[in-house]
């Protein structure tokens, strides 16, 4: 027997899942949004407003009063809301947490111009003050490839994987990114390519060609050679690269046996940061040699 008290006294309780804050924010605040041409702060705003997620977004920046239109906020704790997701593209002090001022890998993310395209920072390369304390120096020096970092950024790929209902993946990484998306590479099986940019993916080698302090703390993509032989790669090195060349990759290349789909792009006039984005997307014949 009902007492007509039932369906007005029911609350049902909805929990968010704590990635929702990232895959599928309320709102984003974008910290050094600029109205400056070609800066990725601009980029990543104007994406956020002419591909619109059902959110709200907030340019953050002490210097303007408006980016795009938009009304901007000299800092996140002058948002008039509690802020899902923060995206940050003005870098830490590299003194406090070796952060890059030039973030390459996100330019070149940015000019693939694919819907389904993802850009992950190293662990604590953009962070507010309040959680880079929080940071071990570690994970951006001798452990920067360790296992606990590769774990965290194999499930992030996971939850992006799913967020864009994706089947499979091409991982692309720079520098020392590129160590990190082959060791993910060998924990996954719905890899379809595996591409580096200036990359280090034998560090041992490349510790002692260039005579540095060995990465003691970190895997070794090129002990994991048996799981990623049957990975489509494609690698690009810079002829003029000193700081990580072929000392990077060399040790890598040689622990695979002849004949699989590996292929290594060697253009001459490119160093470590100079000039993959102007050039980017690259092919093999776009480049000065190629094997």
């Amino acid at each position: 027997m009902s007492t007509g008290k039932a369906s007005s006294e029911l609350k049902v309780a909805f929990r968010r899942h704590p990635l929702d804050a990232i895959f599928k924010p309320r709102n984003v605040a974008v910290i050094g949004a600029t109205e400056k041409e070609d800066s990725v702060g601009r980029t990543l705003l104007w994406n956020l407003i002419s591909n619109p997620f059902g959110g709200t977004v907030f340019p953050v920046n002490p210097k303007r009063n408006n980016i795009l239109g938009i009304r901007a906020y000299p800092s996140i704790r002058d948002v008039p809301d509690q802020v899902d997701l923060a995206v940050i593209v003005t870098p830490v002090d590299a003194a406090q947490g070796a952060a890059s001022s030039h973030p390459l890998a996100l330019r070149l993310a940015l000019k693939e111009g694919l819907a389904g395209s993802a850009y992950l920072a190293r662990p604590c390369q953009y962070v507010p003050d309040s959680i880079r304390a929080q940071c071990s120096p570690a994970d951006w020096t001798q452990a920067r490839f360790s296992a606990e970092i590769v774990n965290a950024m194999n499930l992030v790929v996971d939850a992006m994987k799913q967020r864009f209902g994706a089947r499979s993946i091409r991982l692309v990484g720079y520098s020392g990114g590129a160590a990190v998306a082959a060791l993910v590479a060998a924990r996954r099986q719905d890899v379809v390519q595996l591409v580096s940019v200036a990359g280090v993916l034998d560090h041992v080698g490349w510790a002692r060609g260039l005579e540095v302090s060995p990465l003691s703390g970190s895997l070794n993509p090129a002990d994991y050679w048996q799981v990623l032989q049957h990975v489509p790669q494609r690698h690009f090195v810079g002829g003029r690269d000193r700081q990580t060349g072929m000392h990077g990759i060399a040790g890598y290349l040689a622990r695979f046996p002849p004949g699989l789909a590996i292929e290594v792009v060697v253009i001459d006039d490119f160093d470590h940061a100079c000039c993959w984005e102007a050039a980017w997307p690259i092919s093999s014949a776009s480049s000065d040699s190629a094997r």
